[in-house]
């Protein structure tokens, strides 16, 4: 009865922690039973609910990974890459009864793509799309497409169904590809086709390429091949497209050719909407009207409040005169800005060509060989300097390269940073500090033409003060995407800051976005917004060693993605985090000698790599090991393991802990028993007692068994002769 008791507790105590991870995550799409927060290009193998917009820079927006799920955008928007040929927002290869709906999806080559499944429903969605298709049934039966929009296409289709796409039902859909094809029926049959509006597509409204029995009815149309609904007069559909015009002829949902002008399909009359179809030339946009007003202009010519052509000049808007901005406009090439009076003066500032003195590189300058910085550099728009070659080093020498003012740093594309990287091997920075940009340094390899980056250092750099946290942001102190074999090593970083809950949002020290056998040594990362150094997107091999992780936002060194494996991070102290000291989501890592203390609850990004464990095992996690680290002092559990983990290790020091205990130690001679130096108080056991967790095992000896014995056959003796008197 006592371990069904402890049983039921443990099971109690795993459901709470579920429903409170449901209840305080707030990132992607939630998972409804794990509350797992899926981000960009994860596989869902559950129900899920959007509660932010998601920007991608995957192949895959989101993977379906199981049967008789549900993906509810909630209204929020799903933005991807078009570069990828096959990118696509919602990728499902082969599960059944699964539904997509209230979702937004642009910027991927095709929005909804399914392959061989059957009875699916995609409602309610809206899509624009690149060159592909915004919704594509490959093989798929069976299924609803309701009350979806597809309202741009460069090319394609709003919705194909082929390859044996049969017995589908297409409903109350608005197809206005514009540029593209707007039901297309390839090999597919039996599909039924009502209600739907599909105009505006320039390569034809419904086009029926083969396949038989493909029928329909009331449906809104101007022109169709080898298609027409039932009771049409027309021959094509029942209904003409001029019957969803507004009075000037633009159609229902379009922008008028007269600026601001939106066909509102409600009330089918022309509304002011600048904000969605733009001001004529000379105007600009009343967000709060939706009217456009006279743009006031300067003597040159240029908009009030906008930069002049001519550095540093600004038309100011409370005088109608051009003025000296450098801080706002920058200045032209060769000359540095003076702070104090907005104007710019010739200077020899900046960094020196190590092999031709008479070439510096100033701000935004893109550098083509060695340099040496010979003065601080303040560079307040646009990036501090751009890497334009390999195997070149920039030395600081001691200097500052500063940007000022970060700017509003919101987005997830390219935002200004100290130093910027794209595609160039064999490079070097060393002895610099960076501040006030948005990334300090920013090291950009390119996935899609298989470019990464390689065998870069950054050593011996303070970098602080970088991003802000004003609005979402993806920038970071040192960000590296698709970065391998490079060393990131004794640098100081600092008091960068970012916003944003996402995998991606902003503000850590150092970002790892995929990248192979790097190592990040030596470096003091303290006080920045979000983690100390964290790592996504399937990295393998790398190390983080002998590092200071302290007081950070979310947790000291974060192994965030399922797919980071095989790392190694040895020797590093974490400690006075909010959030864990050390958190590990995916498999095959490998944590030893590191020292783990007083990392503290309080971190405003609540998901489950916020908790305040010293060490804590999530995700999939599978097969992590464990050796001789030092974890005490922290808010929640020093070591956690989720449910189903099997976490292995010994000579480790720790205080408190769920599922997990040293156990042995793997030698050259075979398997080592090892006590681990576990330390569990008086007061922790009582507590664990009441709460039904069962006691940590103790160890019988030899001689304690033999004691146990003699003083169980004493009392067997004294019963005895006092039964006999």
């Amino acid at each position: 009865m006592k371990k069904s008791m402890i049983g039921m507790g443990a099971l109690a105590v795993t459901v709470v922690l579920l429903i409170c991870a449901v209840g305080t995550a707030n990132a992607g799409c939630i998972g409804e039973i794990t509350g797992i927060d899926y981000g960009c290009g994860d596989t869902v193998i559950e129900s899920c609910l959007f509660t932010e917009n998601l920007n991608c820079s995957t192949k895959y927006g989101l993977i379906i990974g199981a049967d008789g799920i549900t993906i509810d955008g909630n209204g929020r928007t799903i933005t991807g890459p078009a570069e990828y040929v096959t990118s696509e927002g919602v990728h499902n290869k082969g599960y059944n009864n699964v539904t997509v709906k209230n979702l937004k999806i642009k910027g991927f080559r095709f929005g909804i793509y399914f392959m061989d499944a059957t009875n699916c429903s995609i409602a309610n969605n809206t899509i624009s799309y690149d060159v592909g298709s915004g919704i594509w049934l490959f093989g798929s039966s069976d299924s609803n497409i309701t009350s979806n929009e597809v309202n741009y296409g460069k090319d394609g289709h709003g919705i194909l169904l082929s390859n044996g796409a049969n017995g589908n039902w297409v409903r109350d859909n608005t197809l206005m590809t514009i540029n593209g094809m707007g039901i297309c029926v390839h090999e597919a049959n039996e599909n039924d086709f009502y209600h739907n509006i599909v105009c505006e597509n320039a390569r034809g409204d419904v086009v029926v390429e083969s396949g038989v029995e493909n029928t329909g009815d009331n449906n809104t149309c101007d022109s169709a091949t080898n298609y027409n609904d039932a009771t049409s007069a027309r021959g094509v559909c029942t209904y003409s497209c001029a019957a969803c015009l507004c009075p000037d002829g633009t159609l229902y949902g379009k922008c008028s050719s007269n600026k601001p002008k939106y066909c509102d399909a409600g009330t089918s009359t022309l509304i002011d909407d600048c904000l969605r179809c733009g001001c004529p030339t000379g105007y600009e946009c009343d967000n709060t009207t939706g009217k456009c007003y006279a743009t006031q202009k300067c003597a040159d010519g240029m908009a009030y409040g906008e930069c002049s052509s001519d550095k540093p000049k600004y038309c100011d808007n409370g005088t109608g005169t051009l003025i000296d901005a450098c801080l706002r406009c920058g200045c032209p090439s060769g000359y540095t800005c003076d702070i104090a009076l907005g104007s710019c003066y010739a200077t020899n500032c900046g960094c020196v060509a190590d092999r031709n003195p008479s070439k510096i590189f100033g701000c935004g300058d893109t550098v083509t060989e060695s340099c040496t910085f010979n003065c601080d550099l303040n560079c307040p728009i646009g990036h501090g300097l751009i890497i334009g070659a390999d195997s070149i080093t920039i030395d600081g020498r001691g200097y500052v390269l500063n940007g000022v003012e970060p700017g509003t740093c919101g987005g997830l594309g390219v935002q200004r940073s100290g130093i910027y990287n794209v595609g160039h091997d064999n490079v070097t920075i060393k002895n610099l500090g960076i501040e006030n940009f948005c990334n300090g340094i920013y090291l950009r390899g390119d996935e899609n033409i298989g470019d990464i980056v390689d065998n870069n250092i950054v050593s011996n750099c303070e970098i602080h003060h970088n991003g802000n946290d004003a609005e979402a942001t993806a920038t970071h102190g040192i960000k590296l995407k698709y970065v391998s074999r490079s060393t990131i090593s004794d640098n100081w970083i600092h008091h960068n800051r970012g916003g944003g809950d996402s995998c991606e949002g902003g503000g850590n020290g150092i970002f790892l976005y995929a990248g192979d056998y790097n190592l990040i040594f030596n470096n003091t990362v303290c006080d920045n917004t979000k983690a100390g150094i964290f790592t996504k997107m399937k990295p393998r091999y790398n190390n983080i060693s002998y590092n200071e992780v302290k007081r950070n936002g979310q947790g000291g060194i974060i192994l965030r993605c399922k797919c980071c494996n095989s790392f190694s991070i040895e020797h590093n102290l974490a400690a006075g985090n909010k959030g864990p000291g050390i958190y590990v989501g995916g498999p095959d890592n490998t944590l030893r000698f590191n020292t783990v203390t007083d990392n503290k609850n309080g971190s405003i990004y609540k998901n489950d790599a916020s908790v305040a464990n010293g060490i804590r095992i999530s995700r999939e996690a599978y097969n992590t090991t464990l050796i001789s680290n030092d974890v005490t002092g922290d808010d929640e559990r020093d070591i956690y393991v989720r449910e189903g983990l099997a976490a292995k290790g010994y000579n480790n020091t720790f205080q408190t802990h769920l599922n997990y205990e040293d156990s042995v130690s793997l030698t050259g001679e075979g398997i080592e028993e090892v006590e681990g130096k576990r330390m569990v108080v008086w007061e922790e056991i009582i507590k664990e007692v009441k709460q039904g967790i069962e006691l940590p095992p103790v160890k019988v000896t030899p001689l304690m068994a033999t004691l146990i014995v003699i003083i169980a056959l004493a009392f067997i003796l004294y019963g005895y002769l006092r039964k006999r008197t």
